[in-house]
């Protein structure tokens, strides 16, 4: 996608979206765990493919007011494309119905996301 990735250290942020000079920029933290970083990458390539940093517009998304249950919808619609990216409702559904498998713990490791992420995940699918 022509994306610029860039590891970045502590700089009180989990991740950035922007554009600079017409190029389309994501920020992460590379110190914070593994699964953080993946969604987190997700969460600001939703931003840039739902036209979010269009304008000049700027999405910084702290590390303590990291949250599911937030009001701004711009954050919302990100946090549902990184769930979707990263969970898909084909493989989940695969998984539960064809594979039998059941457990949160499980289900989260084979997708790579917390067990937070799965949970909103499956909840929002209605199989939780």
């Amino acid at each position: 996608m022509g994306i610029t990735v860039i590891p970045v250290s502590s700089r009180g942020y989990s991740g950035k979206a922007y554009q600079v000079n017409n190029q389309s920029v994501i920020e992460y933290d590379q110190t914070e765990f593994l699964l953080r970083q993946r969604f987190t990458i997700a969460h600001e390539l939703g931003h840039h493919v739902l036209s979010h940093t269009d304008n000049g517009h700027q999405f910084r998304d702290e590390a303590n007011k990291f949250s599911f249950n937030i009001s701004i919808p711009e954050e919302t619609q990100a946090n549902k494309f990184a769930a979707e990216l990263l969970a898909p409702e084909i493989a989940i559904k695969h998984f539960v119905f064809k594979e039998k498998i059941n457990s949160l713990t499980q289900l989260a490791e084979l997708f790579s996301v917390s067990t937070v992420v799965m949970k909103y995940r499956l909840t929002n699918l209605g199989l939780l």
